[in-house]
């Protein structure tokens, strides 16, 4: 396709990249669409080719529309026009990782730890990318990694006809053995780990780990050639990273780490010192493996050990039945079978819609219903663990898009695909002690949404059972109401949990405290330690509480690890303890985007932690700026979710000042522009931001977009000191420009009240004494006296006034001096 070309509301404008799928283009919409006009895209247009390949483009779309990571790059808009299709996501600028050559170790190890990061993610939601390369890694100009192109993405569980037995997807050189090998049924989430340590050893070596001068050259070395070990090619590599490296590219998945998170979690420790936990195969497991190559030969010898193994079995069978017995064993057991028609149903008001009650239940419990497809604005809901109609958890059918929500609030939401077919949709909503799974099936297909929710509804009264769905619509069919039995042996904790649940912490605690003394050892003690530290953070004593929760914030369980750090979060903030609140939020929101997270926290408490966010941001300002400008963005984001747009726009205004005093004009200008966009925003506040743009834009070598944005502050600025602002910024583009005569009189013509007297003082190159009281009158006042210093060729003058104006870095004349001090002082 021609630059210039367009694709749906979009015009093409230069080329970017060319893969296996489709191009990648630079573009933007010149029409009312779903990106604002005057912002760059990144496009990618899916070749003309089979089904199979837009069945593929179709699932990327899909899969990237369900992640939400900032190391996942997000898709904005899709669709199809003439045969072509394509999907807009944001234009991300920097550097792929395969342009950074050599990197130093700690780098390396940071940077893989933030692609690990983004990976879990993607895992937890049942997508492996299975095309993991430094060249599908970008670092954009926050120092940020981000995953990119999921064309080759599967998720195992859903799809199984689009890759056939022995076909092979992926890049050869990072591809793990099974992948090489095509062996379909074993690519699993250790083959992207695979992937993510052959990155590493790139990183580290400057060269790939296996090459061939042909592309089954080189899949024939991953199969049969031994890895060389990193020390090798770069001796003084640390050992620890090699050790990781072969974990994660043991030839057999079993011996890789197990989730992205370990192997994330590995990367950590060595980068803050302490031993890390990969170790590469025994000679032992290499040499049991080698017998089981050779198992013909030494059959008598098995024959034989296998006799010895069951007389030893038999004396153990004892001490594992018990071990069985101590643990609970569950099953799904039928409530109730009915349908839709022999339910009561009654109207509710608030929801405009007719309820059907069922039994209630306590505990986890899991509702099955079949239902027409709704049709025009109808729906169908299930509702679980509910206190009453629509305040648990809810699955929302519409005809184009499913929603999990929790109470009123939406915690997931996916657009279906057009459902072609005349029989009913199942509907499954379980919940199974905070474990969140519903679907959608029908005959061509299906949908799912999971949710972990780390603070779980609980207690006596959210047993409720509902149906609901919207006036006028067709009764449901079969519907299946079932609970998670407990089997014969029923947990120790089991009355403990029941306390607990209904409000009696003080006796829960007490029961939780005697098992744990009687029972350390036994697999249900991490529960109890879990559970107590509840009880104690419900009674208000936050810090024996967060004392618990920190230890198991460590678990190697994920989902344990999350519940105890969102504890530990909140503890904390209850204990005014900011920064390591700040830490374990962070770690949170790696799992969690906003409004997901947002669905089980009060909004009390995130208009809290915006505001804590903010007051951090200011004190560290002075001494971090790096930390202070990622504070505000994290206020900003909070400040968007809640709707504050003074206070995203106040946040998202700090951030570029830092941003600016950090030497990174463009980042603060995008900063600034993007902040613009949003037309909500008061005349004041605009008119500072173009102030700000049309400097970052000068700093950037950028000084057509500076005078674009002075001209956009025209119609807004206000006679007075907005016009004299505005004027003193137009004079010192030309300055900068060598055009004085011009500056000068745009100056001089800005005459009346303390900040045109400076004006016309910068107009007659006149540097103020130390002690005049109108320089510290306007907050631009020190840094015109710096800007007349300069026109005077007075450097030492200039340096001092700069460094006055530097003083205070969240005022953007002070950021613009720091800046400026720094480029004149090295």
């Amino acid at each position: 396709m021609p630059d210039g070309a367009r694709v749906g509301p979009y015009r093409l404008l230069r080329r970017l990249a060319s893969g296996g799928m489709g191009t990648v283009w630079v573009g933007r919409c010149d029409t009312d669409g779903p990106v604002p006009p005057d912002q760059d895209v990144a496009i990618k247009v899916v070749k003309a080719g089979g089904p199979e390949d837009r069945i593929r483009f179709a699932r990327e779309a899909r899969y990237l529309q369900g992640l939400h990571h900032p190391g996942i790059v997000r898709v904005l808009d899709t669709g199809e026009d003439e045969h072509q299709a394509w999907l807009v996501m944001p234009l991300i600028e920097g550097r792929r990782l395969d342009d950074l050559g050599n990197v130093a170790p700690l780098r390396a190890a940071h940077l893989v730890v933030q692609a690990l990061e983004a990976l879990h993610v993607a895992h937890l939601a049942g997508i492996l990318h299975r095309d993991i390369k430094p060249g599908n890694l970008m670092l954009d100009r926050r120092d940020r990694v981000v995953l990119l192109d999921f064309g080759l993405a599967a998720a195992p569980d859903l799809e199984s006809r689009l890759t056939r037995e022995g076909d092979i997807v992926g890049t050869p050189a990072y591809m793990a053995p099974e992948q090489a090998a095509g062996r379909r049924e074993d690519v699993g989430r250790r083959t992207d780990l695979y992937a993510m340590g052959a990155v590493l050893y790139e990183l580290l070596t400057g060269r790939q780990p296996f090459t061939g001068e042909t592309t089954m050259a080189t899949l024939r070395a991953v199969l049969e050639e031994p890895l060389v070990p990193p020390r090798r090619i770069r001796p003084e590599l640390p050992r620890p990273l090699e050790q990781i490296i072969l974990v994660a590219m043991a030839r057999e998945p079993g011996d890789r780490y197990r989730t992205a998170e370990e192997m994330a979690a590995d990367l950590r420790r060595w980068t803050q010192g302490q031993s890390v936990r990969a170790r590469p195969p025994s000679r032992l497991r290499l040499g049991l493996r080698s017998l089981h190559r050779h198992r013909r030969t030494i059959a008598a010898m098995g024959l034989a050990g296998f006799i010895i193994l069951a007389g030893s079995l038999v004396t153990m069978r004892a001490a594992i039945r018990h071990e069985t017995q101590a643990l609970a064993t569950t099953t799904w057991v039928a409530e109730v079978r009915t349908t839709g028609e022999s339910l009561s149903w009654r109207s509710h008001a608030p929801l405009q819609a007719e309820v059907g009650e069922l039994p209630p239940v306590s505990g986890p419990v899991r509702l099955t219903v079949q239902v027409p497809i709704p049709s025009g604005s109808g729906w169908y809901e299930l509702m679980v663990t509910d206190r009453d109609v629509a305040r648990g958890y809810r699955l929302r059918f519409q005809a184009g898009s499913l929603q999990l929500l929790r109470g009123d609030r939406i915690i997931i939401q996916r657009e279906l695909e057009v459902i072609d077919t005349e029989s009913p949709v199942t509907l499954v909503l379980t919940n199974d002690d905070g474990n969140l799974k519903a679907m959608a099936l029908w005959e061509t297909g299906q949908e799912e949404l999971s949710f972990d929710d780390l603070v779980p509804l609980q207690g006596a009264d959210v047993d409720g059972v509902w149906i609901a769905m919207a006036s006028g619509m067709v009764k449901p069919g079969e519907v299946t109401l079932e609970r998670r039995q407990t089997g014969e042996f029923v947990s120790a904790l089991a009355r403990a949990d029941l306390l607990r649940q209904d409000g009696r912490y003080a006796r829960a605690q007490a029961l939780y405290e005697r098992f744990l003394r009687d029972q350390p050892t036994s697999p249900q003690a991490r529960d109890a330690r879990l559970r107590l530290a509840l009880c104690l953070e419900s009674q208000g004593d936050r810090e024996k509480a967060l004392a618990q929760f920190q230890t198991l914030s460590n678990d190697e369980d994920p989902r344990y690890a999350l519940v105890a750090t969102f504890h530990a979060w909140s503890c904390a903030i209850s204990l005014g303890r900011f920064r390591e609140s700040e830490a374990y939020f962070t770690r949170i929101r790696k799992s969690y985007d906003l409004p997901a997270l947002a669905a089980t926290i009060p909004q009390s408490t995130l208009r809290d932690l915006r505001r804590d966010y903010t007051e951090q941001g200011r004190a560290q300002a002075a001494n971090d700026p790096e930390r202070a400008a990622d504070l505000f963005f994290n206020a900003a984001e909070l400040a968007g979710f809640l709707d504050e747009i003074t206070a995203k726009a106040d946040a998202l205004t700090a951030a570029g000042d830092l941003l600016l005093a950090l030497d990174r004009p463009e980042a603060a200008r995008e900063t600034w522009r993007r902040t613009l966009l949003d037309q909500r925003l008061d005349r004041g506040r605009r008119l500072a931001l173009l102030f700000r743009a049309s400097v970052a834009s000068r700093l950037a070598s950028d000084a057509d977009a500076a005078a674009l944005f002075l001209a956009q502050a025209v119609p807004l600025a206000r006679p007075g000191d907005e016009a004299r602002r505005l004027a003193l910024w137009q004079g010192d583009l030309l300055a900068e420009r060598d055009e004085l005569t011009q500056a000068v009189t745009t100056w001089q013509g800005a005459g009346g009240g303390t900040l045109g007297r400076r004006l016309q003082a910068l107009a007659n190159y006149e540097i103020p004494a130390e002690d005049d009281p109108s320089v510290a009158a306007v907050p631009e006042g020190p840094w015109m006296a710096a800007r007349t210093a300069r026109l005077v060729g007075d450097t030492a003058a200039e340096q001092a006034w700069l460094q006055r104006a530097a003083a205070d870095p969240l005022t953007w004349p002070g950021a613009l001096a720091r800046l400026q001090l720094r480029r004149l002082v090295p």
